[in-house]
């Protein structure tokens, strides 16, 4: 499992994303009119624009928070979408996982951050950098994730998400987080290796 973030990221439990997705979009099948519609959501998302420096606010408007209900939504979809609509889909979105040249392993052992300190994806250097001459950024970030496990595994009690080498054996365990610039359409987004439940 992969999960993108820009300056202003967050992270949402799965309890949190089953909810948003209970609204069904595998109960629309193939009808034409569902896939105009995901077509069209999907453009606005994921669409062309001109991204901005690293650091730039998005602009007012039209912003939503997560993109994750949207692409889990394609993914249950995608066996009863048509071809030409599985096209353009895919010709709208990203293919594959980001490729930045430096990694960082939070302390508790979940989580690998990858980001890079030059070009479009460069992480905020305002900061300056800590301990092993990493972006203190990408520590805060570390010590966040490594919180967030702590409240609602350990504390709460809610199950640790399915490894990320399920399904995909030669992966490292941890999950993947790359800090790159997602432009101003919205803050985050996870991609799934696999659906840990099937729709019905």
């Amino acid at each position: 499992m992969r999960f993108s973030a820009r300056s202003h990221w967050s992270i949402r439990s799965a309890i949190g994303v089953l909810l948003l997705l209970i609204t069904g979009a595998v109960s629309y099948g193939a009808d034409r009119s569902y896939e105009e519609g995901l077509i069209a959501r999907v453009e606005a998302t994921f669409g062309a624009e001109t991204r901005t420096a690293a650091g730039t606010a998005p602009e007012a408007g039209g912003v939503i928070k997560c993109a994750t209900p949207l692409v889990y939504e394609i993914k249950m979809n995608w066996p009863v979408l048509s071809e030409s609509t599985r096209q353009k889909i895919a010709g709208l979105m990203a293919a594959g996982r980001p490729v930045l040249d430096e990694y960082y392993d939070t302390p508790d052992g979940h989580f690998r951050i990858h980001f890079t300190r030059t070009g479009i994806d460069s992480v905020n250097m305002s900061f300056g950098v800590g301990s092993a001459n990493v972006p203190n950024y990408v520590l805060r970030c570390a010590s966040l994730m490594d919180t967030v496990v702590q409240t609602e595994v350990t504390t709460r009690g809610y199950r640790f998400p399915v490894s990320d080498q399920e399904g995909r054996p030669q992966e490292d365990p941890r999950f993947d987080i790359y800090m790159i610039n997602l432009g101003s359409k919205f803050y985050g987004v996870t991609y799934p290796d696999t659906l840990v439940f099937k729709p019905t």
